[in-house]
């Protein structure tokens, strides 16, 4: 077999379809090719998809867009022969079409000869518009539209479809370039009716003639409404003038209103529910843009006085909010308090053993529960000396058996050690143990406040 197989196109082998023949390269021993690779595809195939395609087609107009019914008479999927070197006689016939299986017995005819009319029709409009051409330039572009009517092809005429009157002898057409190897190429006929194209923009036309109906009907009425809103409009606009003034003032009121509540709470100490701070509340600015001020000053005050009540005895805070004069100059006075000071035994060892961060934690950890334990028992913190608690009792204000409850914070610091020392052993932070020193006696108690 000197010379190499190439052939392709359709034949006549046991099913009839599309063939292809290959020489297998030239192996150690032969002299030229050592065989050759027949494939074959039967044209069932192609009648398959050429239907599998026209069920598509026809689902997507039954769509509410489109609202066409398609049928089998009126359109269909084809295939025809474009190119075949191997079979040059075979170009412009029909490889199988989506309405009939007739390619089953191998009968291939041209397709302007084939028996069914839509088909016949479309075929033959290709052949007119391109003169017989098969391969004319633009049907061997990837795709390509065109129309035709109907009349005139009997005389050999294509004409395109210009008269909307004629839309029942109108056909669109698309076809689609299929190369199946270098030496044959089929091509893709899809021919609908030009209804099936218009049908949809028709729809659309009718709908937005609707709608202006509609608005036009819409309008009408709003001309003979406008006389009767005019009337109304004038006895509206007094009456909004005679309410306006109503509305603002209880608007005003009640905005006002809660704005003194949540100063009350704020004169003495009490965050809870107050907006700003508590973040479950939410303050609604008032639309008066004299009152919302107000309530933007007032959260920027809360915002202040939290934060200075912080690092501030409450006490002393407390009094400066009720306008205590003695709160806000040096103020010294004789009195009896009681001095409590406590601080982590051994503190420089461990702070030197320390990594910063665990420093900062065990301290802040430390420090947090320890000043809890003294506040809740009336004490003041008067100062945070590194480790330690400078305390104070009965000063600022008066407290009863204020040595008792500095005792009382003594022993609950030392009863809270073990849980703090199993939260520190737990971050792998060493156990700490306190010092505590108490005493009570009379001095002369000094208290600065600066004032700006």
């Amino acid at each position: 077999m000197g010379a190499a197989l190439a052939a392709s196109g359709v034949e006549d082998v046991a099913k009839c379809g599309y063939g292809r023949t290959l020489p297998i390269p030239r192996c150690v021993g032969c002299s030229g090719a050592c065989g050759i690779i027949f494939s074959n595809i039967p044209l069932t195939h192609a009648y398959s998809t050429c239907q599998e395609n026209w069920h598509l087609i026809r689902n997507r107009l039954a769509h509410s867009v489109y609202d066409y019914p398609l049928t089998a008479e009126e359109s269909s999927v084809f295939l025809v022969v474009q190119e075949s070197f191997a079979r040059p006689d075979q170009v412009g016939y029909l490889v199988a079409a989506s309405n009939s299986n007739y390619a089953a017995d191998c009968d291939l005819q041209p397709a302007t000869d084939f028996g069914i009319p839509v088909v016949n029709k479309a075929a033959r409009a290709l052949a007119l518009r391109f003169k017989g051409d098969w391969k004319a330039q633009e049907l061997t572009q990837k795709q390509f539209y065109m129309n035709f009517t109907t009349e005139g092809l009997d005389s050999g005429q294509w004409k395109p479809c210009q008269n909307p009157a004629q839309i029942s002898h109108c056909f669109g057409v698309g076809t689609r370039r299929i190369s199946l190897d270098d030496g044959l190429t089929w091509l893709a006929v899809v021919v609908l009716p030009w209804g099936a194209f218009t049908n949809g923009t028709l729809q659309q036309q009718r709908l937005i003639e609707e709608r202006v109906r509609q608005r036009m009907d819409a309008i009408q009425a709003a001309r003979a409404d406008t006389w009767r809103k005019a009337a109304l409009l004038v006895c509206a606009a007094v009456f909004f003038v005679l309410t306006a003034g109503w509305i603002i003032s209880t608007v005003a009121v009640k905005s006002l209103d809660r704005l003194l509540d949540y100063l009350r709470k704020l004169a003495v100490l009490d965050f809870h529910g107050l907006p700003g701070l508590d973040k479950s509340i939410e303050l609604r600015l008032s639309p008066l843009r004299e009152v919302a001020e107000l309530q933007l000053g007032f959260l920027n005050l809360a915002r202040s006085v939290e934060c200075f009540a912080r690092f501030v005895p409450e006490t002393v805070v407390r009094s400066i909010l009720r306008g205590d004069r003695n709160s806000t100059t040096i103020n010294v006075r004789k009195r009896q308090v009681t001095i409590m000071f406590s601080d982590i035994r051994g503190f420089t060892s461990i702070s030197e053993a320390l990594s910063q961060e665990d420093l900062l934690t065990l301290l802040y950890l430390y420090l947090s529960e320890m000043t809890k334990i003294v506040e809740r028992r009336g004490g003041v913190v008067s100062e945070i000396l590194g480790d330690g608690l400078l305390v104070l009792w009965n000063t600022p204000d008066d407290l009863e058996d204020h040595n008792v409850a500095a005792c009382s914070a003594a022993i609950a610091q030392q009863k809270a050690l073990p849980k703090l020392n199993a939260t520190f052993a737990s971050m792998g932070l060493p156990s700490v143990a306190i010092r505590i020193g108490i005493h009570t006696g009379v001095g002369k108690v000094v208290m600065i406040i600066r004032s700006w």
